[in-house]
């Protein structure tokens, strides 16, 4: 059984098949057969039979026979399915793609406040500075759609991996992870420092408050981006989560299943964070272009960011007090 992935890699790419062909000969689907060859699942004995049969080999041959890697030129000319160093770039490439994005586009709404006030604190029109701030905003927001809709294309045609992350690995992350938490928290911290100078130097020097309050909000843009940023590269040495997140098939055994109450549970708050978030958006333009009180509208977003996490939480308590 331990060899039964690889001796099924083998048999397949030797037949000139490829894991769609395969799948359609043996009546699953190309996820399923994926599942298969990464080991997150294992056939029946009837779709066991069926596969010594296609591939004219015994069951102990298939199931636990030791069989030579497959050639690289046979690897290199799979492109559906690939083996897990394959398989682990391209997951690699896409979640890299995919934290730079959102930690990118969510700084750069932040930041367009911080534009803004620029464009006032060197007295130019007003309608400039809106103007920047409505392209910061646009930019930003196709960065984090574009960036989401890759992840999400990766997860349909990848619903489970192999988790090929080490123990040195996942703990030389862990001890980053603080890092990036400092560095982010520092930055936000430095710029609050930039917001109290405005009353020890915009006074003598005749510099404008706004431009105070600028630098303060670049900065936080900076520290919220870093810390997206790091928690999202962590997220990503957690293979079990994205296993449970993205799959609901009874051919993976339990608890890698994603049971119908979690489901439920996920599709709840996650409707409850889209509501608070659309909430935080609105009182930030409410705040921003109502009240002018760009310096304050950014705090819509974290406080939004932690209601989320707070719901997630009790959601998450509430379903382990159920399952008990």
């Amino acid at each position: 059984m331990a060899n039964f992935s690889t001796n099924l890699q083998y048999r397949r790419m030797d037949s000139g098949m490829t894991q769609e062909q395969l799948a359609e000969k043996m009546g699953v689907s190309r996820q399923t057969v994926s599942k298969w060859e990464s080991g997150a699942s294992y056939p029946e004995m009837e779709k066991l039979i069926a596969l010594c049969s296609l591939f004219h080999c015994t069951l102990d041959e298939l199931v636990r026979g030791g069989l030579p890697a497959p050639a690289p030129e046979q690897q290199e000319s799979e492109q559906e399915t690939p083996y897990p160093q394959a398989q682990r770039a391209d997951y690699e490439r896409v979640m890299s793609r995919t934290a730079w994005g959102i930690a990118v586009g969510a700084a750069m709404i932040i930041a367009g406040v911080a534009v803004n006030l620029f464009f006032e604190a060197a007295g130019m029109l007003e309608a400039w500075g809106d103007i920047a701030l409505f392209l910061m905003l646009a930019a930003g927001l196709i960065v984090l759609i574009v960036s989401g809709s890759g992840r999400g294309r990766f997860r349909r045609k990848h619903p489970v991996l192999e988790n090929f992350y080490s123990e040195a690995e996942q703990e030389r992350q862990d001890r980053r992870f603080p890092f990036g938490i400092g560095a982010g928290v520092g930055l936000i911290l430095l710029g609050i420092c930039a917001e109290t100078l405005h009353e020890a130097i915009a006074a003598p020097f005749g510099w404008s408050e706004a431009f105070f309050d600028g630098a303060f909000l670049l900065l936080a843009a900076l520290g919220v981006g870093v810390l997206i940023l790091n928690g999202l590269k962590k997220d990503q040495y957690n293979i079990a989560k994205y296993n449970r997140e993205n799959t609901e098939d009874p051919d993976i055994p339990a608890p890698d299943a994603v049971s119908a109450r979690t489901k439920r549970k996920n599709q709840i708050t996650g409707g409850i964070c889209g509501i608070i978030m659309l909430l935080a958006t609105i009182a930030f333009f409410v705040t921003g272009f109502v009240l002018r009180a760009w310096y304050v509208s950014w705090i819509a977003f974290p406080v939004g960011g932690i209601l989320c996490a707070i719901v997630n939480i009790l959601a998450n308590i509430f379903d382990r007090s159920k399952g008990e």
